[in-house]
Formats: C-alpha cells, structure tokens, sequence
C-alpha cells in the first residue's frame, strides 16, 4: 500500500504524483494533510509538549499531524509494511520495480526504512543487505533529515504512534536523527535513494508549489555553530583529526556517504 500526503490546495503536487506513480503501474491512496493555518490555539495545545525541544512552526505541526493520519490509516487495513510519500517527491526510474520488491522486506526486522535522499552526508552500517538491483539496505546511525518517502511495519507504525502522542520536536528529527536517539526505532537506509524531494533537487522559481511551505527559520536541535578566529581556530584545526577518528571509533562498523539518486 502507497499513501500520499497531499494538501487540498496543492492540485498540480497531486496531479503529478498521480502521473509518476501512475507510470510506475502502482496504485495508492490519498492522505488529505492537516493545514497548518486552520490549526486552533487549543489544536496545537492537544499535540504540542509541555516542553519542545525546538520552536515548532504550524506548518510543521502540521506535517506531524498528517504523518499520523497515514499510520492510522496503514494500520486500519491488513497490509504488512506501507510506503508514506509526500507529495512533492520525484521517483527513480525504478521505483515501480523496487516497490513491488519491497513486499519482501516485511519479513525483515525494522520499524522504518528510509528510501528518501536529502543529499547531505549520513552514517549508515558497512554492512549491508541486498534489497533490488544494485540497492542495498543500511543501518541508519546519524541525523538524516525529511519524510518525503519512507516504508513503515506494521510493528513500526504502531511504535510512531505511540511515540507521536505528544510533540517535542519535528517528525524528521523523531524518526531520522539516530545521532540523538531515534526512541528505540530500528530505521534502516536504501542505497540509492528512491525519491527526492524537489526542492532538494534544485532550480525551482520562487513561488513555485514545489517550495516547502516548511518554516525554514528552525531554531535548530543542536547549538549552531560559530566562526572561530585566531588561536580558537587553530584549536580547532588541531582538534579536527582527532574528532575524526573519535567518531570512527564510537561507530564502529559505520561510514559516512552521501545517499546517490539517480535523476529520472
């Protein structure tokens, strides 16, 4: 089972999932998203915790809203593991194929496999297990960022949902930051990617449909980092190798890559 995550408003974001999905030859359900602006005070006082981790935007209350929905949706039916897309996600060219490979993975143990690239560096295990044609599956040990695209269990939906009663941070960072602790999630990576995110992939117009409507000012999880002068840079440059090989060695059978799509 497919589920899109689309906004009423955002027709030609369907129209073209529905066109790509379509030549695939895969069928899939729409999954109405939550519309950050129709959010009430008390709507965001219901999901928001106490105490956040960030400074969450509507919008991404939103998307953690909606991402709900399509759990509780997959786990209404009789399908074993189910593929979750966001709208604005172009497929590989084998995607079709990969996805049909996909129903044998259910037998595998994970909560959530990540087939999204957000094109930044990622460590994920060595090893690896052949998935479809020259993919292979990975364990995720690091932050990757988005949920464009990912294949949940049935064990991992139910995970997510129980870890979703509250919200202290955005959905991402919940299910794809290994680095500060994915809540127990056995997330594993697909090499390379299936989707990618358009915007990911450069060149819209301002105003394009395509753009995040995502708040792009996130206070971030982690403190920012600040330009170093003079004998603090040096440290710093002294410090480098060392945190290199101290990251080696706190994961050990793990590299760093940066997950590859092919463009269609």
């Amino acid at each position: 089972m497919i589920f899109v995550i689309n906004l009423e408003r955002h027709k030609l974001r369907f129209e073209r999932m529905n066109a790509q999905l379509a030549a695939c030859g895969l069928s899939f359900e729409r999954v109405q998203a939550v519309e950050g602006a129709d959010l009430t005070d008390s709507d965001v006082a219901a999901i928001l915790s106490p105490t956040p981790l960030v400074r969450l935007s509507r919008p991404e209350i939103a998307c953690f809203l909606s991402h709900r929905a399509a759990w509780r949706r997959f786990l209404a039916g009789n399908d074993e593991i189910c593929c979750v897309l966001e709208d604005d996600v172009l497929l590989a060219d084998d995607f079709g194929p990969a996805l049909k490979a996909a129903r044998n993975w259910a037998s595998l143990p994970f909560d959530v496999i990540k087939i999204e690239t957000m094109r930044q560096g990622v460590w994920v295990s060595r090893k690896k297990r052949p998935a479809f044609h020259g993919h292979a599956l990975s364990r995720l040990r690091s932050c990757h960022d988005g949920t464009a695209g990912y294949i949940v269990s049935r064990r991992g939906a139910r995970r997510l949902l129980g870890l979703t009663t509250r919200m202290d941070r955005p959905i991402d960072a919940l299910m794809f930051d290994a680095a500060i602790g994915s809540n127990g999630l056995d997330v594993l990576q697909l090499e390379p990617a299936l989707c990618i995110q358009e915007e990911r992939r450069g060149g819209l117009e301002a105003g394009s449909e395509f753009k995040s409507s995502i708040d792009p000012a996130r206070i971030p999880l982690r403190k920012p980092r600040v330009k170093r002068k003079g004998l603090a840079k040096l440290t710093r440059e002294v410090a480098r190798p060392f945190e290199r090989i101290f990251l080696r060695l706190s994961r050990p059978g793990f590299e760093r890559v940066m997950i590859a799509f092919e463009d269609l």
